[in-house]
């Protein structure tokens, strides 16, 4: 499958500098009358508040709208909120602007109206091109916080009138010290901070997988009720019945659902189809999932596992197999209901499943996980030929892992064992949600395309002979074809190829050996990778295995699980990372050779040194031994290396720049930087620089470096990252 990008409304948007000296395409004068007949742009009976100011953008008559509030500190609950259209029209302009953000004109005929500060991206397609036909209820962008909004989620609305973009008569706010007409939803007076309904209620038929079912899937009120009553037509509960009740799995933890497809010959047999429901019945809205935490992920998921189960049980032909579908309850949670059940399959010692699909689709590309912080896992064989077909076109990336994460207690369960799985999942890297990113609205069209290819890949595991089995991961082999899929997602992502090129040359000219340098090369280009896709604050972290103190995410996040992927980090615990520890010479020494060795496995222990505060027993003696043969250390004195001593930004200078400097022949050393608080003469001076000249320090400020401050674990994370992805080993 190829990654488009879900949302395409950034690339026709035009980038102004300046004033929004846009003109849509509204065309002959109104009456008063005509705003009478205005629906608000939101759900159906949801509650909004509205106010004015003087100098209110462009004129004193615009009108900021929240949920609940205009109090600033309390408008970024107000994110993701989505916004319909108010009558049937067309798109006039859709833009982004340095103070508006994105901002989208529809004109309704006699006059046109500009939504402002709109969620980048969340303008969907069919809505994103000028041109475009809405009608009236359709989803047309969610409220952000763009432009010159940022923490301060609302919208910002603008009537518009003819093409001059002059003012609209007849939108005033009504005692708002304007004594003008006033403003009217759907004839409904607005007063300044009172609360008003939305009446938009527009009953239409849902197109698209995803709008059958997200609404009753998010209301936390429905949500148990709804499943059970779209699985009852096409499945049955585990006693055989369409009992409501019997569908449940009710713990002490939360309530999993449960339904199924009987098979025929070889019903003793299940294979097991699993996502996850909790979080969309906790966070989204009725027509648009957002991306809280799992619920854009979930509401996806579950929309697709519906349909699998409506489409399956309409088969012509019963399954051979018994074909199990189960709905988790808190999923990612230790302690949950999905944590419960599986617990208890392995203690029950059972084996009627043979395999399970479990998804996990925020955007729908339907992409396997690249690192092991976001992969559950994929344990296909030989034996089973069919599968690998099968998991070539729903999935971008081909690659075998065979542990889940320690912050997702149930997908480790399913990783390892009892029975083999298959994990689908769109999330890249660490970050599981991110609000405004091109993920927050569900591409519809490869969600349908996802659909189909579940439905001939649960059809083929339901009723061929050979179950599926078990095998070994072979990263070494499996390199070369991650390599060919990963280039060519990034191109169908318009990515430009110069941020692959080290991963280019190694697929093109592939080793006769393959070794951990080459693996670090995928890894790179895949944290490149997610530095475009999502390049908005991160809302929701997972921990990077196994290090739960790392859990609520941090800017060093990918670069924990980037060092501890290539075995540079083992953290100070099996469970912990310590991010907040400084870092010692010793360690520093151990994290620079590690570094090293990524390109020179095979690099000869050294047995000699000039340095006599070095006990041979010491973890970190080898590798001092190494650095200083390497010349990457010169010590604190002729004979002494300070093993304990704290490691300073300065000196973290010098040990990356000559690190660099063996390993990119091509840099040299020294150069301009901006940081004053550099003392020219000083050794560290054209170190820092060079690190500075390869975006590997951007400074503590725009003008100072700190030299003197004590490096963090978090920050040497940080920096050893950026080295990695800088770096072009050498295979000789």
């Amino acid at each position: 499958m190829i990654l488009q990008r879900p949302l395409t409304a950034l690339t026709s948007f035009a980038v102004l500098i300046s004033g929004l000296a846009l003109v849509p395409a509204a065309t002959s004068a109104h009456t008063e009358a005509d705003f009478q007949l205005l629906l608000a742009p939101f759900e159906c009976d949801t509650e909004w508040v509205g106010g004015t100011r003087a100098g209110h953008g462009q004129n004193d008559w615009n009108l900021d709208i929240n949920r609940t509030s205009l109090v600033w500190p309390d408008r970024q609950h107000d994110m993701g909120q989505p916004l319909l259209a108010q009558g049937d029209g067309v798109v006039a302009y859709v833009g982004l602007h340095a103070s508006a953000g994105t901002y989208l004109d529809i004109d309704y005929g006699d006059y046109t109206v500009r939504y402002v500060h709109l969620v980048h991206d969340s303008i969907p397609a069919g809505v994103n091109q000028r041109g475009n036909v809405v009608q009236t209820g359709d989803l047309i962008g969610l409220i952000g916080d763009t432009g010159n909004a940022t923490g301060h989620a609302h919208l910002h609305l603008e009537y518009w009138d003819s093409r001059e973009m002059e003012i609209a008569e007849g939108w005033r706010l009504r005692n708002a010290g304007y004594p003008q007409t006033e403003i009217t939803f759907n004839g409904n007076v607005i007063d300044p901070q009172e609360v008003f309904v939305s009446t938009n209620c527009e009953d239409r038929s849902p197109n698209t997988v995803l709008e059958t079912h997200i609404r009753g899937l998010t209301d936390p009120e429905t949500a148990l009720d709804y499943l059970i009553a779209a699985l009852a037509p096409s499945t049955e509960a585990l006693d055989g019945t369409t009992d409501a009740a019997s569908y449940l799995d009710v713990t002490a933890n939360g309530t999993n659902i449960f339904a199924r497809i009987p098979g025929t010959d070889l019903t003793a047999e299940t294979v097991m189809v699993s996502t996850s429901y909790s979080s969309t019945a906790k966070c989204g809205t009725q027509v648009a999932p957002i991306a809280c935490p799992g619920a854009t992920e979930h509401a996806a998921s579950t929309a697709l596992v519906l349909e699998l189960a409506t489409a399956l049980g309409a088969a012509q032909t019963a399954p051979r197999r018994t074909l199990l579908f189960a709905f988790w309850d808190e999923y990612d949670d230790v302690g949950g209901a999905a944590l419960d059940w599986l617990t208890a399959y392995q203690d029950e010692a059972r084996t009627d499943v043979i395999a399970t699909i479990d998804y996990g689709i925020g955007g729908a590309n339907a992409t396997l996980g690249l690192r092991r912080d976001t992969t559950i896992s994929l344990t296909s064989g030989s034996a089973w030929p069919t599968l690998s077909d099968r998991l070539a076109n729903p999935a971008s990336i081909l690659h075998q892992f065979n542990r889940g994460p320690l912050s997702r207690p149930a997908a480790r369960v399913l990783a390892d064992g009892p029975f083999p799985t298959i994990a689908f999942s769109d999330i890249l890297g660490p970050c599981i949600a991110t609000l405004g990113d091109r993920y927050a609205v569900v591409d519809e069209t490869k969600l349908d395309a996802q659909l189909d290819e579940a439905v001939a890949l649960l059809s083929d595991l339901g009723s061929t002979d050979t179950p599926p089995t078990i095998a070994v991961a072979n990263p070494d082999s499996d390199l070369i074809a991650d390599a060919n899929t990963f280039l060519a997602l990034a191109a169908s992502a318009s990515h430009d190829p110069a941020g692959y090129i080290e991963l280019q040359a190694f697929r093109d000219e592939p080793p006769g050996t393959i070794d951990t340098s080459h693996h670090a090369l995928l890894a790179a280009a895949v944290d490149h990778f997610r530095a475009i896709v999502v390049a908005e604050p991160c809302d929701a972290h997972l921990a990077p295995e196994p290090f739960t103190d790392m859990r609520d995410g941090s800017y060093a996040t990918a670069d924990v699980s980037l060092l501890f992927d290539l075995g540079i980090t083992t953290g100070t615990s099996p469970t912990t990372y310590s991010p907040n520890n400084v870092v010692t010479r010793e360690q520093m020494a151990s994290f620079i050779a590690r570094v090293w060795r990524l390109v020179h496995p095979d690099a000869a222990p050294v047995d000699t040194h000039p340095f006599i505060d070095i006990n041979p027993a010491s973890f970190a003696a080898e590798d001092i031994h190494l650095i200083w043969e390497l010349g990457i250390t010169l010590g604190t004195g002729p004979d002494t290396y300070d093993p304990s001593g704290l490691v300073t930004r300065r000196q973290m200078a010098a040990f990356l720049s000559r690190l660099l400097l063996l390993l990119h022949p091509g840099v040299e050393p020294g150069g301009e930087h901006p940081f004053t608080d550099i003392d020219l003469e000083s050794y560290a001076e054209p170190h820092i620089a060079l690190i500075y000249a390869l975006g590997i320090t951007t400074g503590t400020t725009a003008t100072t470096y700190s030299p003197d401050n004590v490096v963090t674990r978090e920050q040497m994370a940080a920096f050893l990252g950026r080295v990695i992805r800088a770096l072009t080993p050498s295979t000789s």
